[in-house]
């Protein structure tokens, strides 16, 4: 469902998954809202891919619906 081939590719999904079972939650939104990566090892494939990652990683989330803009919330008083 996420692999189409534009932009996400399996290279793509296989290093995500990679992120996503080396960190914890909140690291994962950091490196995410920073696009930067926590260490993991990568390979040939996701050396090539890692410069526009997460903006792939991005816009494969919109397109399908999967990620939502911010929106503020009010604290009540």
């Amino acid at each position: 469902m996420l692999v189409d081939g534009k932009p996400i590719t399996d290279v793509h999904l296989n290093l995500l998954l990679k992120i996503v079972r080396g960190c914890q939650a909140d690291e994962f939104a950091n490196c995410f809202e920073q696009q930067q990566f926590p260490k993991v090892k990568m390979g040939p494939a996701e050396q090539k891919i890692k410069e526009k990652f997460w903006q792939d990683i991005e816009q494969g989330c919109n397109s399908r619906g999967l990620l939502n803009p911010a929106v503020a919330t009010k604290v009540a008083a």
